[in-house]
C-alpha cells in the first residue's frame, strides 16, 4: 500500500509555484505525511487546473489500482471528470526481511531523479466526495525491478504510485481524455530515472513523530539484505 509520501522547499516544483498561494505554502511543503494523518494536502483537481486545494488524502481509500480504476467504487465515479494530480519529492516504501522466524520492515525513502539530480514530481489521482467526505487518492500501478525489491512485503506488496512528469501531469489533467488515453499514463515509471536510500527505523509509522527531516536523511542499517542505496538501472544490472 503507497500511503506516505514527501513535498520539500529543497525541490520547487514550478507548476505547484504558479498556483500556489502566499496563505497556502506552509501547508503544501512537508517531509512526510501519510493517509493516516487528519491532514489536508495540496492537490491540482481536473476541475481547476489553474489552482491547489487542500484536500484530505482517504485513509479508507488511499490507492486506487490502476488495473481495476474503471470498475470499483469509488474510483469509477470519478476517473473520467474528477482526475487529479499531487505534488511530490518523494515516496515511502518498507522492505520486508526475514529475521529468524520474525518479519522485520525496513524503510526507503524513493525519489525520482534527472541524471545525478533529484527533481520534483506528480503522482496521478482521482478525487471526488466519498463516503460524505471530500477525499482524494493516489493511483498505483505494479512495481519496476527497483521497487519490487523495496515493497515485497504487506497486504499489498509489489506495487508504485504512478509517477507522472510535469508535461504528463497537465495532460492527465484533459478533460477529453478516453479510456485508452488514461490507460497509457499507468505504466511504471522506469527505474533509470529513480533512486531509493535506506531511512531509520521509528521516523515513519502509526507511533511515529510526524513531519521530521529525520523521515529523508539516509541511514545505513549496516544488514546484508538491505542495500543503503539503490541506484535504479545500475541497482537492476546489479541483480542479473
Amino acid at each position: 500500500m503507497c500511503n506516505r509520501y514527501s513535498n520539500l522547499t529543497t525541490l520547487v516544483n514550478e507548476v505547484l509555484e504558479e498556483r500556489l498561494s502566499r496563505e497556502l505554502r506552509e501547508q503544501v511543503y512537508f517531509y512526510h505525511t501519510s493517509a493516516f494523518e487528519n491532514r489536508a494536502q495540496g492537490i491540482i483537481t481536473q476541475k481547476y487546473p489553474d489552482q491547489v486545494h487542500l484536500v484530505k488524502w482517504s485513509a479508507k481509500h488511499a490507492n486506487a489500482r490502476s488495473e481495476k480504476i474503471f470498475d470499483t467504487w469509488p474510483f469509477k465515479s470519478s476517473i473520467f471528470d474528477k482526475r487529479c494530480i499531487i505534488p511530490a519529492t518523494g515516496f515511502y516504501e518498507h522492505r520486508k526481511v526475514m529475521e529468524g522466524k520474525q518479519e522485520v520492515n525496513y524503510p526507503y525513502y524513493i525519489q525520482v531523479k534527472d541524471g545525478d539530480e533529484h527533481k520534483a514530481f506528480f503522482i496521478a489521482g482521482v478525487c471526488g466526495v466519498w463516503d460524505n467526505v471530500p477525499s482524494w487518492a493516489m493511483l498505483t500501478t505494479d512495481a519496476n525491478e527497483m521497487m519490487r525489491y523495496i515493497h515485497n512485503g504487506g497486504n499489498h506488496p509489489f506495487r508504485m504510485p504512478v509517477i507522472l512528469t510535469k508535461e504528463e501531469a497537465m495532460n492527465w489533467l484533459d478533460p477529453t481524455l478516453k479510456r485508452s488515453d488514461i490507460e497509457n499514463f499507468t505504466k511504471p515509471y522506469p527505474c533509470d530515472g529513480m533512486i531509493a536510500h535506506s531511512i531509520a527505523k521509528g521516523f515513519i509509522g502509526k507511533n511515529a513523530t510526524p513531519d521530521s527531516q529525520n523521515t529523508v536523511m539516509p541511514f545505513d542499517h549496516q544488514h546484508a539484505d538491505i542495500q543503503p542505496v539503490l541506484k535504479g538501472l545500475d541497482f537492476v544490472k546489479s541483480m542479473q
